[in-house]
């Protein structure tokens, strides 16, 4: 790699984490932490939903590329990136691939550890092996909000035995 493809990737990625950091703090109801430790993930992006009990988190990691791109190209180029986060799974959290344009200022995302339904009607985190972009802007923003906060609504209950109304018999069914 020569000196100027070094700068030239640098400051896409820098540009990339600002464009996103424009995004998430769009919103003062976030809480944006960089992860300093190679866990897989730039970002843990925390909130509370008025009126809800406990902290809901998901994880974002960091793409950018100097052109705009079609859904089609976006997927394409997102690809090696949805693989090689394989090997930092499985997330216990949902996860998002957020993919920044230099060309436009464009945003794409897919799920990397996606909230789903289980056909029993139970929550689960569906591991993606392929790239299923969507543009990334506040509305689609509020959506990956709004099913992360659905998520924690399904899994806090067979994850907590001592929330409110927890009694001496919830923490005796917890030692079965």
């Amino acid at each position: 790699m020569t000196e100027k493809e070094h700068h030239s990737e640098i400051f896409v990625e820098k540009r990339a984490r600002a464009l996103a950091m424009m995004l998430l703090t769009r919103r003062a109801d976030l809480l944006i932490e960089e992860v300093k430790d190679d866990i897989g993930l730039d970002y843990i992006v925390r909130f509370r939903t008025k009126g809800k009990e406990g902290l809901r988190e998901f994880g974002v990691e960091l793409r950018g590329v100097w052109a705009a791109v079609s859904k089609d190209e976006a997927d394409k180029v997102l690809r090696p990136s949805v693989q090689e986060m394989k090997r930092y799974g499985p997330f216990l959290r949902p996860v998002c691939l957020f993919c920044f344009t230099m060309e436009n200022d464009g945003a794409w995302f897919t799920w990397v550890a996606e909230p789903i339904e289980a056909e029993d009607g139970t929550p689960k985190l569906r591991c993606c092996g392929e790239p299923d972009c969507r543009q990334l802007d506040k509305r689609a923003l509020k959506e990956i909000l709004e099913r992360v906060d659905w998520w924690y609504d399904a899994i806090f209950p067979s994850l907590i035995v001592n929330g409110p109304g927890g009694g001496r018999a919830d923490r005796k069914g917890a030692k079965q």
